[in-house]
């Protein structure tokens, strides 16, 4: 109990608040994926390409709580157990993913879609900050 005691909270609101941009951004590309799939006819994929989406934020936004909290805390977290942690969030998020698209094929796909194409915005948009600096230094 004393553990729990001890570790800190950092709660998902903050983390979201902290990652405005990011929120902004895949709010952004649902609203588009269900506005292109309404105008072409096919509504429901568009709403399951925004959930790929949404699992795409969730897990960009859990994976910078998983951080936060390391931070905060002071612990130092060994490879394994970030790498545990990492993928238990990843197999939780591909679980769920892989479901919707086996229960509603073939517009269920499209959840893979937005989880893909989210996870590769999220990857430059922490990225291009990085290049930046790296450039100047």
């Amino acid at each position: 109990m004393s553990d729990q005691a001890a570790a800190p909270r950092v709660s998902l609101a903050a983390v979201a608040k902290r990652q405005r941009v990011t929120v902004l951004l895949a709010a952004a590309l649902a609203v588009a994926a269900v506005v292109v799939g309404v105008a072409f006819d096919s509504w429901l994929g568009g709403v399951f390409f925004a959930v790929g989406v949404g699992l795409s934020l969730l897990n960009a936004l859990l994976t910078e709580q998983s951080m936060m909290r390391m931070t905060v805390s002071g612990d130092d977290l060994s490879r394994s157990q970030f790498a545990m942690s990492a993928l238990a969030r990843l197999a939780l998020i591909s679980v769920v993913a892989l479901a919707l698209v086996f229960v509603f094929w073939p517009d269920g796909g499209l959840v893979l879609a937005g989880l893909a194409l989210f996870q590769l915005m999220t990857i430059v948009l922490t990225g291009l900050p990085l290049l930046r600096e790296m450039r100047e230094s």
